[in-house]
């Protein structure tokens, strides 16, 4: 099969065969960029061809496997950088899939899409072997969803319902329990660690908090901590009120100084003034926070 370049009729290996031309002559790179750009996208398109012959080929097993297409996809991206993007690898909307086949209250109108948000975010955790950890399990379609997503994880959900015990599986695991309770997470941790927590819990400004300041300093090195509906920071009914200080966004904000806390704990400009305080766990810890709306991820160093 021959592929063809439609904007200037060249094949691939008339496109390599120029590179190699070129690097016998040691040509410098300047001249070189331009032949492994084409070439770069030529394979993408090849390897779209490809995908396509294989659909046909083996359609039934296509049709009993919808999930690969957009993994496949998704390890295209990663493979074949765009030049718009350069760095980025494109999200695939394979979540947001996942998200619907469940029933995972994750995505739609009423939550601003979350599944985009953490598909932009955890996309480099895709095919690692790790756990994730989840409070709220509700009807199970979340923890189904992510055992989707990541083909290697180990999902554990929390909730205060015993029926949430159904869901479990050969890598779902269930636990009961209330989010505020710590004698509940030294269970849990006694047998796992884990590389992203997710609270998607009571969403109780004071659950929230509480859950954050026993799960964080448990969870792994480089590992993301993920707090979900923080519009509730804003409704008086779960401890929410705008500017109001006890809020779970209010207690998120204050961590942003953390992530600064050396030009005004120790560091200073001549003739300007330093605390001197000593900087606390989580101003040692939390590498970055990235908010979106109603969901923030909180990295760990």
């Amino acid at each position: 099969m021959s592929l063809r370049c439609s904007s200037n009729n060249r094949t691939l290996c008339e496109v390599l065969r120029e590179i190699n031309d070129v690097l016998q002559d040691h040509v410098i790179h300047k001249q070189i960029l331009p032949k492994l750009i084409e070439a770069e996208k030529m394979g993408k398109r090849m390897a779209g061809k490809l995908m396509e012959y294989n659909k046909q080929v083996f359609a039934d097993w296509w049709e009993k496997n919808p999930d690969y297409e957009a993994d496949m996809k998704l390890r295209l991206n990663k493979n074949y950088i765009t030049e718009e993007g350069k760095n980025k690898q494109e999200s695939t909307g394979l979540l947001k899939k996942l998200a619907l086949k469940y029933k995972a209250d994750k995505t739609g109108d009423s939550v601003a899409n979350y599944t985009d948000n953490y598909e932009a975010q955890l996309v480099s955790f895709k095919n690692k072997f790790f756990a994730l950890l989840e409070i709220g399990v509700s009807k199970g379609g979340s923890l189904k969803m992510w055992k989707g997503y990541f083909p290697n994880a180990k999902i554990v959900g929390v909730d205060i319902d015993h029926n949430c015990l159904q869901f479990a599986d050969d890598r779902i695991k269930i636990y009961i329990g209330d989010q505020t309770d710590s004698s509940l997470w030294d269970t849990v941790f006694k047998e796992q660690s884990f590389d992203i927590i997710i609270d998607d819990g009571g969403h109780h400004v004071h659950q929230q908090q509480i859950a954050f300041n026993l799960l964080f300093p448990r969870l792994n090195a480089g590992g993301v901590y993920v707090i979900e509906d923080l519009h509730t920071s804003y409704w008086p009914d779960f401890g929410g009120q705008y500017n109001k200080a006890d809020t779970t966004v209010s207690f998120l904000k204050k961590f942003i100084d953390g992530v600064n806390w050396r030009w005004y704990k120790e560091l200073s400009r001549p003739n300007e003034s330093c605390t001197h305080e000593k900087p606390t766990y989580f101003d040692l810890n939390i590498k970055s926070l990235h908010f979106y709306n109603g969901i923030c991820f909180i990295y760990k160093k």
